[in-house]
């Protein structure tokens, strides 16, 4: 089970690490306050997964080589601060939560309430280090689970107050793999061996969802910036049996050039330029420039 858990750790840092980048790059993108304490979130759990890998590879290593010892003590040290990590997510999640819904809870109750949560994962933690009690890592698990689920019911009744389809759309695939990994969760409830191999599946999979997420807005962002930076050709008026000419009369009518200064800027007359943009109305049916406009928008997304 060590080496397993070792290398669900690696992929969670590998899977972890790209999630944060592109959440720095979000963050950077758009400003937005919810993305800033994401960061911090995978922060901690690229760093909690580091330290479930670098603890089970030494004790595995120094078990080779007949220190058991000073592999325990490692494991005190590290599976420690990885409570310590987890502890800071009991207080953390509540709180994202209710800033990704645009409502940021300031009950001093709700707050004290999760402060002491978190002080008792954190200490359940440390005894179970010390005296190896299934007890102690199922009251754990369930201040976790307790909180993970308060988060999900949370989300899922106030979804449709989230405005920004984005965030919406996050909300609820995250909900909809949270729901899929039950699984996970009563397999690591009933054997506890698995506890620790189930966070880095977690990890994982909230990872995914947060890489595709952050991968549908770059994407979408690259085409629009496409879009707006592409020009249009005559080769897509073909249709309409606009003249080269005509073209280039259209090109300054987009630029928002008057009748005048196009036959400046073409060198003809002021009445060639009028008969031209009579015939491209009458070519692509439409009544005004604005009209034109809209059509030329039209055609080039």
């Amino acid at each position: 089970m060590d080496i397993v858990t070792m290398l669900a750790a690696m992929f969670s840092i590998g899977l972890s690490s790209l999630a944060l980048g592109l959440c720095i790059l979000y963050s950077m993108r758009t400003q937005a306050s919810w993305a800033k304490l994401l960061v911090a979130f995978l922060s901690v759990i690229v760093g909690a997964m580091t330290l479930i890998a670098i603890e089970h590879y030494t004790s595995f290593s120094l078990a080779v080589f007949g220190m058991e010892s000073i592999a325990h003590v490692l494991s005190i040290v590290f599976v420690s601060i990885v409570n310590l990590c987890v502890a800071f997510l009991v207080m953390f999640l509540p709180f994202f939560v209710s800033l990704v819904l645009g409502n940021p809870r300031h009950e001093k109750l709700f707050w004290m309430l999760l402060s002491v949560m978190a002080v008792i994962y954190l200490a359940l933690g440390i005894l179970e280090q010390f005296y190896d009690n299934l007890i102690l890592l199922l009251a754990q698990s369930l201040i976790f689970a307790g909180v993970y689920f308060f988060c999900l019911i949370t989300l899922w009744r106030n979804v449709g107050n989230v405005k920004a389809s984005d965030t919406r759309r996050f909300i609820v695939t995250s909900n909809i793999v949270s729901i899929s990994l039950l699984p996970v969760f009563v397999i690591s409830f009933v054997f506890s061996e698995f506890l620790i191999t189930s966070y880095a599946l977690y990890s994982m999979a909230f990872s995914i969802v947060i890489i595709v997420f952050f991968y549908g807005f770059f994407s979408r962002d690259f085409n629009e910036k496409q879009r707006k930076s592409r020009t249009i050709t005559i080769a897509d008026l073909n249709a309409y049996h606009i003249s080269e000419r005509e073209f280039s009369v259209i090109q300054l009518v987009s630029q928002g050039l008057t009748n005048k200064e196009i036959a400046s800027e073409l060198n003809i007359s002021v009445n060639t330029v009028n008969n031209h943009v009579a015939n491209i109305f009458s070519k692509t049916g439409v009544r005004s420039r604005i009209d034109l406009l809209n059509l030329l928008r039209e055609l080039n997304k």
